[in-house]
């Protein structure tokens, strides 16, 4: 891994480091905060990406700093983390826990090599990226932990392609709700962040037309979530989209009920 030389000595005013910060909500999240004066420390495991965010701050007359990491690996999370909190005076006020895999088109068709990656990944390699940055933290008693979590982990029956997906993401909200109300009393805040579903490369314009107003592009996502970054609160996004999922679960909870039911009766 490398560390670009463009970090400054001294003290910064405003520092965060962002797992997942080369493409996507990433990305944006990280011009957004570089407009805000925040400097930067970036993870992620290809280089190219990083490399161009980077430069983008660097236009933008921002420091950015990066390294090349796998979350589901915590001693050389561990390395990374401690190398870009040191490389901004040893101190992290927000840590944006982004890193993710999100699935696979068929789920009967996923391997179960696919399917551990996306649990360690979002699961685990969440915990792990929090674990690394903490004791920055507690050192200062201060820090603004958010995770990206999705609106997916209100889903009570998930399905299809993205069923793991979701599955880790509402294990996700849960495991940081717990930290939430662990880290408050020792000056540490946790937000978790609910988006629905973003723009990407991946998305398809057929997609794009069928989700309509229920899709934010990555940068009208990262305003959303540092306004809420900025207010140190929790926010989930498109609401219409989570109205439609209650719906769905209230639906289907029915359709549960009503099928036990008729099985009591035939008995």
């Amino acid at each position: 891994s490398y560390l670009p030389q463009n970090t400054m000595s001294g003290t910064h005013e405003k520092t965060a480091i962002i797992t997942g910060g080369g493409t996507g909500l990433g990305r944006a999240l990280a011009l957004r905060l570089a407009r805000e004066g925040y400097s930067l420390g970036l993870i992620a495991r290809s280089e190219e990406p990083l490399i161009g965010v980077c430069a983008e701050v660097a236009e933008m007359d921002g420091s950015a700093a990066y390294r090349i990491c796998d979350i589901t690996r915590p001693e050389e999370l561990k390395t990374a983390m401690e190398e870009l909190v040191q490389a901004w005076g040893g101190r992290i006020d927000l840590l944006i826990i982004n890193a993710a895999m999100i699935g696979y088109s068929k789920a009967d068709r996923a391997p179960d090599e696919k399917v551990r990656r996306i649990l360690e990944t979002n699961i685990m390699g969440s915990v792990h990226t929090l674990h690394a940055a903490l004791p920055h933290m507690l050192k200062k008693h201060s820090g603004h932990v958010v995770a990206i979590s999705s609106l997916g982990a209100f889903q009570n029956w998930p399905g299809g392609g993205l069923r793991y997906y979701y599955t880790s993401k509402r294990s996700m909200s849960l495991i940081f709700g717990t930290y939430r109300r662990h880290l408050r009393s020792q000056g540490i805040e946790v937000s978790i962040m609910h988006p629905g579903w973003i723009e990407t490369a991946m998305f398809s314009s057929d997609r794009r037309a069928e989700k309509g107003e229920y899709v934010d592009t990555p940068e009208s996502a990262a305003d959303k979530i540092y306004d809420a970054i900025r207010r140190q609160k929790s926010v989930l996004f498109p609401f219409p989209l989570f109205l439609r999922i209650q719906r769905q679960n209230l639906t289907k909870a029915i359709r549960l009920v009503l099928s036990r039911f008729c099985e009591l009766v035939e008995l």
